[in-house]
This record gives structure tokens, sequence and C-alpha cells, in this order.
């Protein structure tokens, strides 16, 4: 492979782009694959071209277009078509590139392979080092993700003309939005971190332990969409609170002690309280546990 035949496929890839937003406003779904501005890959330059089509592409598959991708994945494997595998392979490839993994962890060592066995299979070698390896790194990667998008295409395309197609739009418009792209529970994560005094706080990582809690948890619920933001801010501060209740001189039982009937969100809510409460000054046992009693009984009476 060489850069004119990158350059002709990354060009086929905006335009399978621009038909999938064309082709979700025909059945009425979420345009994806918009309010991106990461920078189209350099192909004349095998190995820098790589490594951004890698990001370029890991953005529009993972972030503005990964609700597209995981329902039409839903859809085509609920009807026995497995999807093309380019998505998982993009995620492994930015991970094994971007992140040092610890071989010693499963997962790491799972992603370390599969990245590996990517690159062994598009140019002969897992430890790609001359200028033809790499453009053969990067015809592959663009040829996977073109093919990939042609699938979600045909699955658009066979919603049109399915008796369940609204059906499915309609769960597509439900989860977009209740969905958060990264950034935004990174400034919320920001913003709560300097709030409790915790400027310092590792975002990235905080993020990756909770994200799939939280996004599980906002898709499932069945509070209105304008009341999601207060959720999202609950989810994450509840969070903090799980983070640090090593600290706190009470338990979640010694709430349940005092208040048997709470439990769920009401619960997650009056430990977090109590872990504000906590922070802000020299809060001994008992008066945190009155303080939740409290807190509880208004939450009642209001409710």
């Amino acid at each position: 492979m060489d850069a004119l035949h990158c350059f002709r496929t990354l060009d086929a890839i905006e335009g399978r782009f621009e038909e999938l937003r064309q082709l979700s406003t025909a059945v009425s779904a979420p345009a994806p694959f918009l309010g991106t501005q990461v920078r189209r890959p350099a192909v004349d330059h095998p190995q820098l071209g790589f490594l951004q089509a890698v990001g370029w592409l890991n953005v529009k598959l993972w972030e503005s277009g990964r609700v597209a991708c995981q329902v039409l994945e839903h859809r085509a494997n609920a009807n026995g078509a497995a999807p093309p595998a380019a998505r998982a392979s993009i995620a492994a490839l930015r991970t094994y590139l971007l992140h040092d993994l610890d071989p010693d962890r499963p997962r790491d060592a799972a992603t370390e392979k599969a990245a590996l066995d990517w690159l062994a299979g598009a140019c002969g070698t897992g430890a790609p080092f001359t200028e033809q390896h790499w453009f053969d790194c990067l015809g592959t990667l663009l040829a996977d993700a073109e093919r990939y998008l042609g699938f979600l295409a045909s699955q658009i395309r066979e919603i049109e003309n399915d008796g369940h197609g609204k059906a499915t739009v309609a769960s597509w418009s439900d989860i977009s939005q209740r969905e958060r792209p990264t950034s935004y529970w990174d400034d919320l994560i920001r913003s709560i971190a300097e709030t409790l005094g915790q400027p310092a706080l590792d975002v990235a990582a905080f993020r990756r332990r909770h994200i799939d809690r939280w996004e599980s948890q906002l898709r499932a619920s069945t509070e209105r969409l304008d009341e999601l933001e207060d959720h999202a801010r609950r989810l994450v501060e509840t969070a903090f609170a799980a983070d640090r209740n090593a600290l706190l001189p009470i338990r979640v039982s010694d709430i349940q002690a005092r208040l048997p009937d709470v439990a769920g969100a009401a619960l997650g809510r009056l430990v977090h309280h109590a872990y504000l409460m906590f922070i802000a000054g020299e809060v001994d046992r008992d008066a945190l546990l009155d303080v939740c009693v409290a807190e509880f009984n208004a939450s009642q009476t209001t409710g």
C-alpha cells in the first residue's frame, strides 16, 4: 500500500460519514459523528498518519458515534449478523499505543495481544519499523474502518424497510439523549473535585473506574431528560463518597440501623451528605448520624 491508496480510502471514509449522517436523518435518528474537532490524519507520513488515524477513528467510533455504533451492532447481532471487528481493534490499538499496559493484568494482556495480532496481520510483524510496514498498517486500518462504516450504512438502510424500525430509532434517540461524552464527565469530575478540595485528582483514572456504572445507570434511569444533569452529578458525588468512605467514622450499616427503611439512591445521598459534612469540619460519629436522620426526615417532609 502507498500514500495514494491511503488517501483515497480516507476520502471514502469521509464519504461514508456523510452518508451515515444523511441516512440517519432519513429515518429520523440522531445524526452521528458530529461535534468532533480531531484533525484528519496525515497519510503521506505513514507512521504519524497511522497514530493519528487510530486517535481520529477512536473519537469517531467510540465518542461522537458511539451510540449509533452500539445500537446498530446490537441490531445486527439480534438478527444473526456479526458486526466487523474494526471498532474493537481500534480501541485495542489506541490503548496499546497510548498507555502503559501491565502484562500481569489479564485485561491489559488481552489488549496487548489483540493489538499485536492486528499489527502482525496488517504488515507481517507486531513491531513495524519500515515505511512500508507503516503504510500497510495505515492502509489496513483505513480499509477496515471503511468496511465497518459500510456495515453501519447497510443497517440503517435495512431499518428503513424494517417493521421494527421505529422501535429501533426510538431506542437510539432515547439512548443518545441520555448519553454523555467523556468531556462532560471529565468537566463534572473536575468541578466536584475542586469543590471538595481535591484539585490534584487524576480525573481520567477516576472516570475510568466509575464510568461504566454511571452510563448504565443513566441509560436505565426513568427520570425525565431534564432531570438527568442532577442525576449525573449525584452519581459522581456518590463515587467520591464511596472512594473516601474508609475515612468516615460511620458506615452504611450504621445509617441503616437508624433508618432501616432507607435503601438505594436515597441511602447513597445520605452517605454523600455525611461525607460532605465530615470533610467540611470535625464532626463526630453521633453528630453525623443525627445529620443523616434529619436530612432523611426533611426529604420525606418536602417529598
